[in-house]
């Protein structure tokens, strides 16, 4: 593991705390919106291995769901699963063993991060974007960069920031 000329050795904790606290909001997200949608939604969580594996998701909703859903809160029931999915990516180990943000590991965890916002996003749950995109910039120097990147993406989306 090398340096470069942006290492910055405290840059690991601030993006940690940073994807915690993104993780945190988005698990509130979820219980809030997910509880009219599933019986139980952590077990819905836990179970929805069983859809990235090849259960088809009218077999594991009929197993999961709480009450007879329209086609609209069958879909918003997929992107609460695929968000938490996306929170949960990223926050795995490989993006804090490396010396900056712009490596790869860290970029693919931020790449979690966007695809969980996005889909936040698309459930109106606006709220979350701003603050992370602040928070972010204000990481490391590196980090500004994919600040600018999510704010261009999120553009993309025609979101009411």
């Amino acid at each position: 593991m090398g340096h470069d000329s942006e290492f910055d050795p405290g840059y690991r904790l601030r993006l940690f705390e940073l994807l915690h606290g993104l993780s945190a909001a988005l698990w509130a997200v979820y219980l809030r919106r997910s509880e009219d949608v599933f019986l139980d939604p952590i077990k819905a969580r836990e179970d929805f291995i069983e859809v990235q594996l090849g259960q088809p998701w009218a077999v594991f909703l009929d197993q999961h769901k709480k009450r007879d859903l329209s086609a609209i809160e069958s879909q918003e029931g997929l992107q609460l699963l695929l968000m938490q999915e996306s929170a949960l990516a990223m926050q795995t180990s490989c993006g804090w063993f490396f010396d900056s943000v712009t490596g790869l590991e860290a970029q693919q965890c931020l790449r979690y991060a966007l695809r969980a916002l996005q889909l936040s996003a698309t459930l109106g749950e606006w709220e979350l974007l701003q603050p992370f995109a602040e928070r972010l910039r204000a990481t490391t120097p590196a980090a500004a960069l994919m600040a600018e990147f999510l704010a261009r993406t999120l553009k993309t989306l025609e979101a009411p920031m």
